[in-house]
């Protein structure tokens, strides 16, 4: 997998699901790590307008009809990348666990 995942996430997720799904599920999406104390790692597609999140504990979510605009202040947030991602994002958008 060629999208600089840190390992640890992808052993967790070759453990919970299918071999090969998840590099399916993002296609040609990188995701980038961020610093966080929950969120390891984000990535969005701006053609389908997903953003995906990797949490630290090894899940991984699809959030659905996320704007540009958002990920780009999630991307920018001054202040902590997790604070903005639960008051901006966590329960705003439709999203669904795709590993971990």
């Amino acid at each position: 997998m060629s999208r600089d995942i840190p390992a640890q996430l992808l052993s967790q997720w070759v453990q919970t699901a299918e071999p090969g799904e998840v590099e399916a599920e993002l296609g040609d999406i990188r995701l980038i790590p961020v610093s966080s104390s929950n969120l390891a790692a984000v990535g969005y597609d701006p053609e389908r307008y997903e953003l995906y999140v990797a949490f630290l504990d090894g899940s991984l979510y699809r959030y659905s009809s996320v704007p540009p605009e958002e990920f780009q202040s999630l991307m920018t947030a001054w202040d902590s990348h997790g604070e903005y991602f639960y008051e901006n994002i966590r329960l705003i958008y439709s999203y669904e666990r795709v590993a971990g």
